[in-house]
C-alpha cells in the first residue's frame, strides 16, 4: 500500500464538502459539529452566498439536522416546501457523521430555491459521510497515540503494516 499522510479533521471535513459539491452539483454543502449540549454549529461550508448560516447555532431538535441528531439516521426531503416532518428552519438533506458510535456532526447539502432532490443525492451524501467518518476515525487513532502500532503523530507517514492495523 502507498504511504499516505493523515489530514487533520478540518482538512478532512473541507475535502468532504468540496467532493460532495463536485459529485452532486448542489451549490451549498455544510458540516455542523455537535456541541456538548446536542445543539449543532455550522462550522464548515462551501458555496454559501451570505454569512447568515456561517457558524450558526442550531437548537436541539430543529430542522433536518436536529432530526438527524435525534434519530441518528439520514433525512432527505425531496419536496422541502411541503414536508411536514421538519420545522423548515434550515436544510434539505442531512446525514449524521458518526465516529466510535458518537455523532460528531451532520453533513448537509442544500439549494437556494425549492427543488426536488432524489435518492441519488441522499446516497451520495451518505457515502461522503461514511468516508468522512473513516477519515475522522483515523485522525482520532493518531491523536490517541495509545500504543496501536506507533500511531502517535498527526501528519506522520505510515507504512503498509501500520495502515493495515488502522
Amino acid at each position: 500500500m502507498d504511504s499516505q499522510r493523515i489530514k487533520d479533521d478540518e482538512d478532512a471535513i473541507r475535502a468532504a464538502l468540496t467532493s460532495l459539491k463536485t459529485a452532486t452539483g448542489i451549490p451549498v454543502t455544510m458540516f455542523a459539529a455537535v456541541l456538548p449540549d446536542n445543539r449543532l454549529q455550522i462550522s464548515a461550508w462551501v458555496g454559501l452566498r451570505t454569512p447568515a448560516l456561517q457558524n450558526l447555532i442550531i437548537d436541539s431538535g430543529c430542522g433536518v439536522g436536529g432530526r438527524v441528531v435525534t434519530t441518528r439516521r439520514p433525512v432527505g426531503v425531496s419536496d422541502y416546501t411541503r414536508a411536514n416532518v421538519i420545522s423548515h428552519e434550515y436544510s434539505i438533506v442531512a446525514v449524521p457523521v458518526i465516529v466510535h458510535r458518537e455523532i460528531r456532526g451532520v453533513l448537509y447539502v442544500g439549494v437556494h430555491s425549492p427543488v426536488r432532490l432524489g435518492d441519488k443525492v441522499i446516497e451520495e451524501v451518505t457515502m461522503t459521510a461514511r468516508t468522512l467518518e473513516q477519515d475522522l476515525a483515523i485522525n482520532a487513532a493518531f491523536r490517541r497515540g495509545d500504543g496501536r502500532g506507533g500511531l502517535g503523530k498527526p501528519g506522520r507517514v505510515m507504512n503498509g503494516a501500520e495502515w493495515e492495523q488502522v
